[in-house]
């Protein structure tokens, strides 16, 4: 087991090289944040929206749930694939006119 203040040090250096290497990929792509933004509407909603309802279905199957969570499930997966759409929609416009201005 290190010592705290060798293991601090370790932490830190270790954060240190993480972030320095976020910021040369983002200097290095470029339209980052435009990326960043298809890339973040795709997966923030299939976790925080389709997957677990996918997950619970798996879990506990479609036959227990009584029929207000079959649709309240149906409801949120609806409003996250919207979502989902509507955000790659828009980072794809965005991507696209900043690629086309230079």
């Amino acid at each position: 087991r290190l010592g705290k203040k060798r293991e601090f040090t370790i932490r830190l250096i270790y954060r240190s090289v993480v972030v320095a290497v976020v910021c040369g990929i983002s200097l290095a792509i470029p339209y980052f944040s435009d990326f960043l933004s298809l890339i973040s509407s795709l997966a923030c909603v299939a976790m925080f929206a389709i997957i677990p309802v996918v997950c619970y279905l798996k879990l506990y199957g479609h036959r227990v749930a009584p029929w207000y969570e079959k649709i309240w499930m149906f409801v949120v997966l609806a409003i996250g694939a919207v979502a989902c759409i509507w955000g790659s929609i828009d980072a794809i416009k965005s991507l696209i006119k900043d690629t086309k201005s230079g």
